[in-house]
C-alpha cells in the first residue's frame, strides 16, 4: 500500500525536487545513464554523480560547480537558471547548548581553579628554594685582605710564555727557492682571475625552453584544458604549488584569485589582467604560447 500523498518516484506531493533531482529525473527520462552523461559533457563520472547528490562540495568552487551544473540542466532540459543558487545556500547557525548553573556550582568550581594554582605554585617553588638554600657546598670565603700565594710550578702564566718563546725560537725557517716561486706565479693569477669574473648566469628559468608554467602565492582554483579537449588540472592550488606543461600542450585556462597566480609562458611572464573580470581570468593559450581570449 502506497502513500496517497507521495508520487510514483516516492517524493512527497508538494514537496519541491532539489536541482539534483531534476537532474536525475530529466536524465532517466531521456534513458542516458551517467557514464552517457558524462562523456556528452567530457567530465568525469564523479561530477554527475555529485550534482545528481546535490554534493557540490566535492566538485570543487561554487563557480566550478555552477558551470557544470548549467552544462547538464542544458543537456537534459532542466531551466538553467537553477544552477544560480548553487553556493549561495546560508549555512544554518550552530546550536549552542546550554545548561543552567546553580551559584553553588560556580562557587565549587572558582574554589577548584584557586586550589589547582595554589598547588601547581607550591611544586614549582618549594624546589627551587630547598636548593637555593641547602646546595651540597658552602661557598668559600677569600679574603681580600691576604695575597695571593703563586708558585712557579709548570702551568703559570709566566711560563707559558716562555715556552712559546722557545717554540718561535726552535721553529726553523724554509727558504723557498726562486723557481718554485716562478712556477706558482701563473697558476695564482689564472686562480684570481676566476675568482674575480663574475658568476655565469643561470640558465635563464626552467621555463626558457617554451614551456606554460602556473606559479601560485595563494590558494585558487585551476582549471586547464587540453589541445584535445582533455582536462588536465581541475583543483584547489595553494601558496607554493606550481604547473608546468609543455608548449603547445595547453589550451585553454581558467584561474580563480588571479591575483594569485603568476602566469609564465616561453621564459615571459604574461599580463592577465585583459582576460580577468570578478578576480576570474579565463584564457586561450595558442600554440606559439600566447594569451588570447576565447568564446563561451
Amino acid at each position: 500500500m502506497t502513500d496517497p500523498r507521495s508520487n510514483d518516484s516516492g517524493q512527497p506531493e508538494g514537496e519541491e525536487l532539489s536541482l539534483g533531482q531534476q537532474l536525475s529525473r530529466a536524465r532517466e527520462a531521456r534513458a542516458m545513464s551517467v557514464a552517457e552523461v558524462a562523456q556528452a559533457l567530457r567530465v568525469p563520472n564523479h561530477v554527475i554523480s555529485g550534482l545528481e547528490a546535490d554534493d557540490h562540495g566535492r566538485l570543487g568552487a561554487p563557480l566550478f560547480a555552477r558551470a557544470h551544473a548549467r552544462n547538464y540542466a542544458r543537456l537534459v532540459g532542466v531551466p538553467v537558471d537553477l544552477a544560480a543558487e548553487i553556493g549561495h545556500q546560508a549555512a544554518p547557525p550552530p546550536l549552542v547548548a546550554m545548561a543552567p548553573s546553580t551559584r553553588l556550582q560556580r562557587l565549587v568550581e572558582q574554589a577548584g581553579r584557586r586550589a589547582v594554582y595554589v598547588v601547581l605554585t607550591g611544586v614549582l617553588v618549594v624546589p627551587v628554594f630547598i636548593v637555593a638554600t641547602q646546595g651540597p657546598e658552602a661557598p668559600t670565603r677569600v679574603s681580600l685582605d691576604a695575597p695571593l700565594e703563586r708558585s712557579g710550578g709548570v702551568g703559570t702564566p709566566l711560563d707559558v710564555g716562555i715556552a712559546r718563546d722557545e717554540l718561535q725560537i726552535q721553529r726553523p725557517q724554509v727558504v723557498i727557492p726562486d723557481t718554485v716561486i716562478a712556477s706558482i706565479a701563473p697558476f695564482r693569477a689564472r686562480t684570481q682571475e676566476r675568482l674575480d669574473a663574475p658568476a655565469p648566469a643561470p640558465a635563464q628559468a626552467a621555463s626558457a625552453d617554451g614551456a606554460f608554467v602556473l606559479r601560485f602565492t595563494g590558494e585558487s582554483w585551476v582549471e586547464v584544458v587540453g589541445t584535445e579537449g582533455q582536462r588536465l588540472e581541475q583543483a584547489l592550488m595553494h601558496p607554493g604549488d606550481e604547473l608546468r606543461y609543455p608548449a603547445g600542450e595547453v589550451a585553454r585556462v581558467t584561474l580563480g584569485n588571479v591575483g594569485a597566480v603568476e602566469v609564465v609562458s616561453g621564459g615571459e611572464v604574461q599580463d592577465t589582467a585583459p582576460f580577468s573580470r570578478a578576480n576570474v581570468a579565463r584564457f586561450a593559450v595558442s600554440s606559439e604560447g600566447r594569451l588570447a581570449t576565447f568564446g563561451g
